[in-house]
């Protein structure tokens, strides 16, 4: 059976596999009033159930159940890009956008995961690789940009700060967070002085 997919219209969330959104508890099968389908579209490979998509420049970032990304038009759903992000055994969970880019963070589903987890910058509108780096962790948070920040967690206990148009550390500390969940958000406390 195919998998459905829905994009809730109260807090810009994709639905995978259900009809009611987590976040606001919307249903799709809610009174017409509520809006109309602006497009449908058929994907090729299976999105990762549940995922964390991002909207940036009028594209639609989706991750995989395999190491690509896809992202389509916001205008007609069409394909704009399809691009493998990662090495093989290693998948987005989730991405995030900020200023033209999607950064996301390698989820390892081999049974024995390196002990190195790749985070990446892409294009939005081209899905070009613009930086990637390696952070030393067996998990990694999904990522959270703000102000030119990137920040991912890792099991390890350490939250990284990166530049988020270089990709290089501006800081790394440790801190007092659980070990991260692969598709959880990141909550990023003000760094102390």
């Amino acid at each position: 059976m195919a998998e459905k997919y829905l994009f809730c219209p109260h807090c810009d969330s994709l639905l995978v596999g259900t009809e009611t959104c987590p976040a606001c508890a919307w249903r799709a099968n809610a009174p017409a009033e509520i809006g109309e389908v602006i497009w449908k579209t058929s994907l090729a490979v299976p999105l990762i159930s549940p995922c964390v998509i991002a909207l940036q420049k009028d594209r639609l970032a989706l991750p995989t159940n395999s190491q690509k990304i896809i992202c389509l038009s916001g205008g007609d759903g069409k394909l704009a890009w399809d691009k493998a992000a990662f090495a093989a055994g290693n998948r987005a969970l989730g991405i995030t956008a900020q200023d033209g880019l999607l950064f996301c963070s390698a989820d390892d589903s081999r049974a024995l995961s390196e002990n190195s987890k790749a985070v990446m910058a892409l294009a939005a509108d081209t899905g070009d690789v613009v930086w990637q780096i390696s952070i030393p962790a067996h998990s990694l948070s999904l990522p959270a940009a703000h102000e030119g920040v990137v920040y991912v967690a890792a099991n390890t206990g350490l939250l990284w700060a990166l530049d988020a148009r270089t990709g290089q550390t501006v800081w790394a500390e440790t801190c007092l967070i659980p070990t991260p969940s692969p598709n959880a958000p990141l909550y990023v406390p003000a760094k102390p002085d």
